[in-house]
C-alpha cells in the first residue's frame, strides 16, 4: 500500500436531496486500486463493492441501503455430511 494510495469522496446528489454518492480515486499508487476485481482510476462506489488496496481487501458498506441477509441456523441432518439452513 502506498502512503497516499486512494481517496474516497462523498458528494450529495444534486437531483435527489439527502442522497449521497461515493467515489474512490486512485492517487497514482504503485500497486493500483481495484473495485470488484477491476483496476480503476476513479469510480462510483456502491453498497457491498469489494475494494482492494495493496494486499488489503475491504467491503464498502453504506448505511442508506439495508441489504443485510437474514440470520439462519445451520442444522445437521440425520444423513451423514448433509446440512440444511433454518431461518431464525
Amino acid at each position: 500500500m502506498s502512503k497516499k494510495h486512494a481517496i474516497i469522496e462523498v458528494e450529495e446528489d444534486p437531483d435527489q436531496k439527502g442522497v449521497k454518492t461515493y467515489y474512490i480515486t486512485d492517487l497514482g499508487s504503485t500497486n493500483c486500486t481495484y473495485v470488484n476485481g477491476k483496476k480503476i482510476k476513479r469510480i462510483q462506489l456502491k453498497n457491498n463493492d469489494s475494494v482492494r488496496i495493496g494486499l488489503n481487501d475491504f467491503k464498502f458498506v453504506t448505511e442508506e441501503e439495508d441489504t443485510h441477509d437474514k440470520t439462519v441456523r445451520i442444522c445437521k441432518s440425520w444423513i451423514p455430511g448433509v446440512y440444511y439452513t433454518k431461518e431464525e
